[in-house]
């Protein structure tokens, strides 16, 4: 966290948001008290939840206890497609909490399956009607074109990570604008 602000201060970031995610149900307790415990005015820490968890209501009221804003799931790392029932049961929680929870979006370059697809989160948003939600990827790694049709002018958030580079600039600028700006959060993955 140290490392984090000072380079935050020397690039003139007022906030950072960091979001760990639990790859094993065992893992996100101690992710979650680290989260608690590392959050500050400048940094924000979410927590972690996974959907193998036993009881994923009872970590969710012990994350709001904790003071957490939110947490990332990761479709690929956590073997969970957005629209299974046992996510939305999840997520109707996440949402009843008021918690912000971050999803990775898309393809992952090491994993060969790809559940976190934007038809996916489409039916998921459909379902868990108010979840406040952020899209990692500009919405999909490497599925924009589908982005562009599902996801675009709803009611969720953006990132940039990972999109430098991989998302050509005049696409780019194309799904910002046609989402909204407003609505497109700085991201460094």
């Amino acid at each position: 966290i140290a490392g984090l602000v000072g380079e935050m201060d020397r690039a003139g970031i007022d906030l950072a948001v960091v979001q760990p995610v639990a790859t094993r149900p065992g893992q996100v307790a101690r992710i979650n008290d680290w989260a608690a415990s590392s959050s500050s005015e400048r940094v924000v820490v979410f927590g972690a939840l996974h959907p193998g968890l036993d009881d994923p209501v009872a970590e969710i009221e012990r994350m709001v206890g904790l003071g957490l804003l939110g947490c990332k799931m990761h479709p690929e790392y956590q073997e969970f497609s957005p629209d299974e029932p046992r996510m939305l049961e999840l997520l109707s929680a996440v949402r009843d909490a008021g918690l912000v929870v971050l999803f990775h979006a898309g393809a992952d370059l090491s994993i060969p399956t790809v559940r976190g697809t934007p038809q996916a989160f489409a039916r998921m948003l459909d379902a868990v009607e108010g979840l406040r939600v952020v899209f990692a990827h500009m919405g999909g790694y490497e599925l924009w074109d589908g982005v562009a049709e599902h996801l675009l002018g709803r009611d969720v958030y953006l990132d940039t990570s990972y999109t430098l580079g991989h998302l050509p600039d005049d696409e780019f600028v194309s799904l910002a604008r046609a989402h909204g700006i407003e609505r497109v959060l700085f991201g460094t993955d």
